[in-house]
């Protein structure tokens, strides 16, 4: 690989139909980090208006045209949203191929739905040497949040994860890598607060992002639960999120940490604007008046399609077997 674009270029993948929240945050991309190298890797035709935000765009099929035999999801789900679980695993696939392709000695994958600060500490990265890095989800875990691919070796370690471990999800291939004792530079998170002196910042894997705005309520038929009632569980009891201008920190009692991203599982686009900090404050007011359950009507109303459509597959079986 070539060391053209040392500049740690920002890079996304989508397949299928782009999200509302991945628009909002690639113009928000656009915006925030003008002068950054970004591209986004898709199967999407529709490649126009994301070339105007200033994306170089890159077809997924020009970089793999079949995927490796072993490398699917074999449980039940595969049935769930289009084989979701698929999609997000085959990014991990891809990366590689597209930094070997285009002779990218170091990339920093984002996924589509989460928030970078302004402030985003690029440079901090480019002081890793580590073939990976990225923050666990949880114990078992890892997750691609935020994902350095650090040259060569990165690209070379990640293809070999994916490839011992074929058959598991994206944030299981993580989570096995760093414990299988892998090089891997575990980014500080909620699940590892103090591990890193030398950055005064955190990496969001999702319990922050979840914490503040809640998990997809499309998993909930609707329900948005956060803060106490966040599926991942509430800050500890000497934490607290406040925001200064545009200082957004995690104060603790021992240490407090600049919070790098947010990953939004919620989808919600409000993030994805230059008035970012307005809208963590009224986030941070709903906090303090315990607001921890709100309601989606669009997300209750997809997740009954969606529910109609399971059923509908599992009549489809049951009518297959029995006439066997």
């Amino acid at each position: 690989m070539s060391n053209k674009f040392d500049a740690l270029p920002i890079v996304l993948v989508q397949l299928g139909q782009i999200p509302n929240h991945l628009k909002r945050n690639l113009e928000y991309l656009s915006l925030t980090f003008p002068t950054k190298d970004r591209y986004l890797i898709t199967d999407s035709k529709d490649w126009k208006w994301i070339q105007d935000l200033g994306f170089q765009v890159i077809s997924s099929e020009t970089l793999l045209s079949s995927w490796p035999e072993k490398f699917q999801v074999i449980d039940r789900r595969k049935y769930f949203r289009n084989n979701f679980w698929f999609s997000t695993k085959a990014r991990l696939i891809l990366l590689p191929k597209f930094m070997k392709t285009f002779g990218l000695n170091r990339i920093l994958h984002i996924e589509s739905d989460v928030w970078i600060h302004p402030d985003f500490p690029f440079e901090f990265f480019l002081g890793i040497k580590n073939p990976l890095a990225y923050p666990k989800m949880d114990e078992e875990r890892g997750i691609a949040s935020i994902l350095l691919i650090n040259g060569e070796d990165g690209a070379d370690l990640l293809e070999r994860c994916c490839l011992e471990w074929p058959n598991h999800t994206d944030m299981e291939i993580l989570g096995k890598a760093i414990s299988a004792g892998y090089d891997i530079y575990e980014l500080p998170s909620t699940t590892k607060f103090n591990s890193n002196t030398e950055s005064n910042w955190i990496f969001d894997g999702a319990k922050l992002g979840m914490y503040l705005f809640g998990a997809d309520p499309m998993n909930s038929k609707g329900v948005i639960r956060r803060f106490s009632a966040s599926p991942l569980g509430q800050l500890a009891p000497d934490e607290r999120i406040t925001l200064t201008g545009n200082r957004f920190l995690l104060e603790a009692n021992n240490s407090d940490k600049r919070i790098a991203n947010l990953h939004l599982h919620s989808k919600n686009s409000k993030m994805f604007r230059l008035e970012w900090a307005t809208v963590l404050k009224r986030q941070l007011v709903l906090e303090s008046i315990h607001a921890k359950y709100s309601f989606s009507v669009v997300a209750w109303f997809k997740s009954m399609i969606e529910l109609s459509q399971r059923a509908g597959r599992k009549v489809r079986r049951i009518a297959r077997h029995s006439g066997t």
